[in-house]
């Protein structure tokens, strides 16, 4: 071996196709130290370790393979949710809100009673019911209380035919000396006379109190003469006399509990604010569908 003509590795130019393996049939004997040698650069050798890696990269399995595997999975999801969603929407609510908008409009209409109104007017009509509320209010207070009887009578004029005026304050004096007073100034019509006969004496009604504060002037129905027609010929001719449903009561003089009076504002308010409710109620129940209401 010593004969030998070494050369170095670098200068042997080794074509790749000629490169062949035997059949491991016979028992593997360790490289010689040329061999192992050589070896050791071809390992090294950039220009071999590309071309395994060539080698390596064409015995690799295609990625195309994995790219249509993907594309179909995509297209499946997308073919199932578009099922899904025509089979959920295949029966759909809808829910119509009208659209509401407030319009100011100035302007004047006339309206006219239903009663006389042409074809084609604009109408109106009153509606009109009566509703009673009460509210108890408790007597939290004492206070010195001085009100006067009253009540309504009606005053006669079987004098002449000439109207007599009877002015606010004139006196009334019941059969018992109690003195009243009128509210107002009234007038007291004249008699009717026919042939020369009264046939009829002339009256008017008027409200009237008591001329002081107490209980004893709660007298009910009674008679009345008019003091200051005394010594005239008119004092037996005008008379006045109780109406059957006003006797004269109320009168009272002293100390009772009663209710704040702000207590009484309130309930006053609230009994409004009750009455004003039911009212529109009723109106609401009243009023044609071809109307509108005006509380």
């Amino acid at each position: 071996m010593d004969g030998i003509n070494r050369k170095k590795v670098q200068d042997m130019i080794i074509p790749q196709t000629q490169i062949m393996r035997r059949p491991d049939t016979a028992p593997s004997v360790p490289p010689s130290p040329v061999q192992a040698e050589v070896n050791e650069r071809i390992e090294k050798s950039s220009f071999f370790r590309r071309k395994k890696e060539e080698r390596d990269i064409s015995k690799t399995p295609s990625n195309k393979g994995k790219h249509f595997s993907i594309l179909f999975f995509i297209i499946v999801s997308i073919l199932g949710l578009g099922f899904f969603v025509a089979n959920y929407f295949s029966f759909v609510t809808i829910s119509v809100v009208p659209f509401i908008q407030k319009t100011h409009i100035e302007n004047e209409f006339t309206a006219v009673n239903e009663s006389g109104a042409e074809e084609g007017a604009l109408v109106f009509q009153f509606m009109s019911f009566t509703e009673d509320e009460s509210r108890d209010v408790s007597a939290t207070i004492e206070r010195n209380i001085q009100k006067k009887a009253g009540g309504k009578v009606i005053i006669y004029n079987s004098y002449n035919n000439q109207s007599q005026r009877l002015i606010k304050n004139t006196r009334l004096e019941s059969s018992d000396k109690k003195i009243f007073r009128i509210d107002g100034s009234v007038v007291v019509p004249g008699t009717k006379v026919v042939g020369g006969k009264v046939i009829e004496s002339g009256s008017v009604e008027a409200l009237v109190y008591a001329d002081a504060p107490g209980e004893e002037y709660n007298i009910g129905l009674a008679d009345f003469t008019i003091p200051g027609f005394k010594g005239d010929p008119r004092y037996t001719k005008f008379t006045a006399r109780s109406k059957k449903d006003s006797p004269i009561t109320g009168g009272f003089s002293g100390t009772v509990r009663v209710a704040t009076d702000e207590d009484i504002a309130k309930a006053q308010t609230d009994l409004k604010d009750e009455l004003k409710r039911i009212a529109v109620e009723k109106i609401h129940t009243k009023v044609p569908p071809t109307m509108s209401s005006f509380p």
